[in-house]
């Protein structure tokens, strides 16, 4: 699986790249990550989608410039516990509760 996710400047474009492979990358725009993002129920669903863990789907997110952190409070005000938000989202609760 792949263990890395940085920005990376392509034709003057600014890119999320993601390691695929053993020097092998795949760049997103960053409206392609907001766009795959908003199109998953949840951040585990996203980082399956892209082939990366949880927490890359996150960087991915950061570098992105997407703050995925406020749609998760989102959620929270629905009713949702921080507990079931967190393991939805491949992520731990402490994470959610700073």
């Amino acid at each position: 699986m792949p263990s890395d996710v940085s920005v990376m400047i392509e034709d003057e474009r600014r890119m999320v790249a993601i390691a695929v492979s053993e020097g092998e990358w795949r760049c997103y725009l960053p409206s392609e990550i907001k766009k795959i993002y908003n199109q998953s129920d949840t951040l585990r669903s996203m980082a399956l989608f892209l082939g990366i863990t949880p927490l890359l789907a996150r960087k991915a997110l950061q570098l992105a410039g997407v703050d995925y952190l406020r749609d998760l409070y989102g959620k929270r005000q629905t009713g949702k516990s921080f507990k079931e938000i967190a393991t939805d989202n491949g992520m731990k609760r402490s994470t959610l509760t700073k």
